[in-house]
């Protein structure tokens, strides 16, 4: 076999979600992608890729850390070995 003269593709990683639907919500979730002619999946990640849009703004103010969030070790002086040694003399 030939070795590709583009590379290697970066694969996408998936994770499985599995969840439980009542017969009601089944028949509603089939007959709504039928009205809107996609597939059941491609309907549950519209609705679920829209309802995170929603919140995307909240969820990045929760992961931001503060610029100085080790104040505890901010002395204002530095300290070092070369200063021991210059009082020693």
């Amino acid at each position: 076999m030939t070795r590709s003269r583009y590379g290697k593709k970066n694969r996408y990683k998936f994770k499985n979600h599995t969840f439980k639907l009542t017969y009601k919500q089944n028949d509603l979730i089939t007959r709504c992608a039928k009205l809107k002619q996609m597939t059941t999946n491609k309907l549950i990640k519209t609705a679920l890729k829209e309802y995170l849009h929603k919140y995307e703004e909240m969820l990045e103010a929760d992961s931001y850390v503060a610029e100085n969030q080790l104040s505890l070790f901010n002395t204002g002086k530095q300290l070092s070995i070369f200063d021991e040694m210059e009082q020693k003399k």
